[in-house]
């Protein structure tokens, strides 16, 4: 069920970076750290981005690909939420 509350953005980057890891189970992924350089194919990065659209309720496919970090990821969340 999505939570709506005012989490910060270093508790969303936390919650992203729980998510992308526990999907991804060849490396570690850091905040910094492109997604599709780390070896996350199409099908992989689809299942992530289903993840964070249901955890978060924002939609997230345009902006996974336009900038695969978990920090740049948190950031479109916070944005979606507070409409800017």
């Amino acid at each position: 069920m999505p939570q709506q509350t005012h989490e910060s953005l270093e508790q969303i980057q936390q919650t992203v970076l729980e998510i992308i890891n526990s999907k991804v189970e060849e490396a570690r992924i850091g905040a910094e750290d492109n997604l599709l350089d780390c070896g996350v194919d199409s099908l992989l990065a689809a299942q992530i981005v289903a993840a964070l659209e249901i955890r978060f309720d924002v939609e997230l496919v345009e902006e996974f690909f336009a900038a695969p970090t978990a920090a740049a990821i948190s950031r479109s969340i916070v944005a979606a939420r507070t409409g800017s």
